[in-house]
């Protein structure tokens, strides 16, 4: 997978700690693109409640993960 250019600050946290570039790209797959049953309900009940398209969902969606993740790492980067 290729990642986002927006992707690569994780990456370089992520290899901070330790890990490889390919473990890297591996957990931010896993952990920002993913989609869990419970992200596709929320997807779903988005475009119904605010009238967004679906990829416009799913960008935000991903959004809020890679935020979540992005702080969720850096409490481990400075510890």
């Amino acid at each position: 997978m290729k990642l986002s250019s927006i992707d690569m600050p994780a990456v370089h946290e992520l290899q901070a700690l330790g890990y490889t570039k390919s473990e890297c790209i591996t957990i931010i797959e896993r952990e920002i693109y993913r989609l869990s049953s419970t992200d596709r309900s929320y997807i779903d009940a988005m475009c119904d409640s605010q009238q967004l398209r679906k990829d416009e969902a799913l960008d935000k969606v991903r959004r809020m993960k890679r935020t979540r993740f992005f702080q969720y790492i850096q409490c481990f980067v400075f510890l």
